[in-house]
């Protein structure tokens, strides 16, 4: 090996001197790139996973609505032409999951129950369906979806920025489920003169866990929508929906001051706050998410270019200097050649205080 290398010609091995940390260089660009692209893959996945998410809980608010239309036409007779506009939507935002269904969502009507939907409307339609039915069915169905619905962080760190607002959507999906389940639970009672007490002890267990969840809320939630949340229960008919079921738990009663279309409304705008809420929470997390997929997208190409340069000029300089040291030996051996021959006026200028720059000058 060494006396091939001998025999090489000098340029070729200052060539392959400098190839030395051109390789190095471009093995650290393949590790960074692959590393960035791995980032990336995983990033576009979750970007999938969130718009899911979006999608789900857009069927989530649709049905909310559905057994909200449905409940009241089913104990009333109110509220049909609502009712079929709703039908009609709650349509559209299911096949609009259809067409983009894969993995967790693949034939997701199956076992969320939405396979019967048609079936249930029909037993609507022909009044055969009891309120404590249209409670049930919707319940299940949204019940199933929620839990199609979560999408983790787990351990990556670059999407720390997010998870508390994705966290905290989540329990207000949950809280609004649940409060969801108990304003109709407590308009069936006062619509049907039903014993309050019989209500109360139904209801006591689906409270608890509202409540539940809103601590989960508090402790997970960033304190700028810990704030937001506090606002709503302060100033908005969500603060009254929550004074009444609390003071019903505490005295088993329901107040008398609220008939059955004032609590309907009051009651549907307070699910009605937590669930924009929800949806501004998720929206924040999407745009998080972009925002971050920009950055990193940003980043490797930065990266990219950065180590182009770098190689670039380790390139530039190696041939620099192959050619000044090819060019000081010719000039050198001009130089020797002139001598063999008798000339001795010769002068040569010294570019380098080095070895070749001292032979040079003798």
């Amino acid at each position: 090996m060494k006396n091939i290398f001998r025999t090489l010609p000098l340029p070729l091995k200052l060539g392959l001197v400098g190839l030395i940390p051109v390789l190095f260089i471009i093995y650290l660009a393949t590790s960074v790139q692959n590393e960035k692209a791995d980032k990336l893959a995983i990033l576009e996945k979750f970007k999938a996973q969130i718009s899911q998410s979006v999608m789900v809980n857009s069927l989530i608010d649709h049905l909310q609505l559905e057994r909200r239309y449905t409940f009241g036409y089913v104990t009333n007779k109110r509220g049909e032409s609502n009712m079929m506009l709703q039908r009609t939507r709650t349509d559209e935002m299911a096949q609009s999951i259809d067409s983009h269904a894969d993995g967790r969502l693949k034939s997701f009507r199956s076992f969320t129950f939405l396979d019967g939907l048609e079936d249930f409307r029909q037993k609507v339609d022909r009044e055969q369906a009891r309120p404590d039915e249209v409670m049930t069915y919707y319940t299940n169905s949204i019940f199933r979806l929620n839990m199609l619905a979560p999408v983790f962080t787990a351990n990556v760190t670059y999407l720390d920025p997010i998870a508390e607002d994705l966290r905290a959507q989540r329990a207000l999906s949950e809280m609004s489920m649940y409060l969801g389940i108990l304003r109709a639970t407590i308009y069936s009672s006062i619509y049907t003169k039903q014993d309050p007490a019989i209500a109360i002890a139904q209801l006591k267990g689906i409270w608890d866990i509202y409540k539940s969840f809103e601590t989960e809320f508090y402790v997970k939630a960033s304190p700028q929508t810990a704030a937001d949340y506090k606002k709503l229960v302060t100033e908005t008919d969500l603060s009254l929906t929550t004074s009444y079921i609390e003071q019903a738990m505490s005295t088993g009663k329901l107040d008398p001051k609220y008939d059955e279309e004032m609590w309907w409304n009051v009651s549907a705008s307070a699910v009605d706050h937590l669930k924009s809420l929800q949806r501004k929470l998720l929206g924040n997390v999407q745009a998080g998410v972009n925002k971050v997929y920009e950055r990193e997208v940003e980043l490797k190409n930065q990266n990219l270019v950065f180590l182009l340069c770098i190689v670039l000029l380790i390139v530039l300089l190696t041939y620099y200097t192959i050619t000044s040291i090819s060019e000081s030996l010719s000039t050198l051996k001009f130089a020797a050649q002139k001598l063999a021959l008798g000339d001795t006026g010769l002068k040569l200028k010294t570019y380098s205080a080095d070895v070749i720059g001292s032979l040079t000058d003798s």
